[in-house]
């Protein structure tokens, strides 16, 4: 891979670039319905792909790379797909009650464009699907009193921020369904279809994330054939080290196929 790009004296070589992790195959399995839940046993039967995060260093604030890998892992049961992210996090960072508090965070992004992508760390320019994560979201009740406000990004910089990003899932789920064309563009979905849930255990988060393998809207939501290869990169926020917006770890591009039924080979 050979990426080079520039922030004002910021310099990005190839030696700060995450590679991408080898492709993963998403088994078939009899159902995901249970998967929802972090902890399920049945998750200890599934491949664990553990993949380099870097820190986010094109846009201020920039990333402390805090977070330096996280463990994936997928299934599908020919109706739905479910994603598993897990990582280490000694302190957990779940509610914000002062406006300096920071919440811990994670995503995973699917471009809506076929074929490969060009490289995350150049940031994006296209259309992409966001599933976000926010583990502070169901206590951010003080948030919902503004209409719009300014979060501090940096010393002597602001970044505006819509209530619309902090408002509580609409559909009861830990998990928002987003849609962006350039970074500080994402924006949450009328139609709400990704369901998922979050643990902190001993030192580390696990988050789930699941939606149908097809929906009405190609043009807003990743769609999943069985066979076909498409693309998803990661990121995830620690709170504790005040990463918030574009301060966050994250992973290049990494190739995913569903695993064909039995049936179909």
């Amino acid at each position: 891979m050979h990426i080079r790009g520039k922030l004002g004296q910021r310099v990005i070589t190839e030696s700060e670039v995450a590679k991408p992790a080898a492709p993963i195959i998403v088994p078939r399995v009899a159902s995901v319905s249970t998967l929802i839940n972090p902890t399920e046993p049945g998750w200890k039967n599934i491949a664990n792909i553990t993949i380099p995060l870097t820190a986010q260093v094109l846009f201020v604030p920039w990333g402390t790379g805090s977070t330096p890998a996280v463990d994936v892992q997928a299934a599908h049961d020919n109706r739905r797909v479910i994603f598993r992210m897990s990582w280490e996090d000694k302190t957990p960072n779940k509610k914000l009650t002062r406006m300096s508090d920071y919440s811990d965070g994670a995503a995973v992004m699917f471009p809506l464009d076929e074929g490969e992508p060009s490289s995350i760390m150049m940031g994006f320019l296209k259309p992409v699907n966001i599933w976000h994560w926010k583990a502070a979201r169901r206590h951010q009740d003080w948030a919902k009193v503004y209409a719009e406000f300014y979060v501090a990004a940096e010393k002597g910089t602001l970044l505006a921020t819509h209530r619309s990003a902090f408002d509580h899932p609409p559909h009861g789920s830990d998990i928002v369904d987003n849609l962006a064309t350039m970074p500080g563009t994402i924006t949450p979905k009328k139609n709400q279809q990704v369901e998922g849930k979050a643990v902190w255990n001993n030192g580390r988060w696990y988050v789930t994330y699941s939606r149908s393998l097809a929906s009405s809207k190609a043009t807003e939501d990743v769609q999943f054939k069985t066979g076909d290869e498409f693309w998803t990169a990661f990121a995830v926020w620690d709170g504790e080290r005040k990463e918030r917006a574009s301060r966050k770890s994250i992973a290049d591009w990494v190739p995913f196929v569903l695993e064909e039924s039995r049936a179909a080979k």
